[in-house]
């Protein structure tokens, strides 16, 4: 599950998140429902300043220019591509552990 504070979203909704992992590189996709929006990240893992680490490119595509959705973008303006940080915060419960053993293990 993937939450934001960025863009159009309310504060406390959640979208579905899905995701591969090779080694030390992490593949990550959220698709922004009832916003016509999809967000790619493809990233690595890395310990920055004594702190881990997601460093990764982005690629966002929104199919419409208005929070209506009513207005669709020019096929030039789909696409915005940048990179992102992604820093640890806090602990991970046990379960949440476990859940990525077990998906690393499965890839």
């Amino acid at each position: 599950m993937y939450s934001t504070s960025i863009g159009r979203v309310e504060p406390d909704e959640v979208f579905h998140a899905s995701g591969l992992l090779n080694e030390d590189l992490v593949g990550l996709t959220v698709a922004w429902i009832g916003l016509f929006s999809l967000t790619t990240w493809c990233g690595h893992y890395e310990i920055i300043d004594e702190r881990e680490c997601l460093k990764t490119v982005w690629h966002y595509a929104r199919m419409y220019e208005d929070s209506n959705n009513t207005i669709t973008l020019d096929p030039h303006r789909i696409f915005h591509v940048g990179q992102t940080l992604f820093f640890w915060e806090g602990e991970l419960t046990t379960e949440e552990e476990q859940l990525i053993k077990q998906k690393a293990i499965l890839y």
